[in-house]
């Protein structure tokens, strides 16, 4: 009995599902989460603008 030679098979993706989620459900998670993702930016840039102004007052 031979063995299969499995080494130089390729992974085949042809079988998978497109996207689970539908794109109407994307658009309402998407909705949903603008304020958190916009609230979350507003932070980080906050954030990122005192670290530069503390370091530039630490230089000058």
């Amino acid at each position: 009995m031979r063995r299969k030679n499995t080494q130089n098979i390729a992974f085949d993706d042809r079988n998978l599902p497109v996207n689970p989620m539908s794109k109407e459900r994307m658009e309402d998670l998407e909705m949903h989460l603008a304020p958190f993702v916009k609230e979350i930016k507003q932070k980080l840039k906050e954030e990122n603008d005192l670290k530069i102004k503390h370091a530039s007052g630490q230089k000058s």
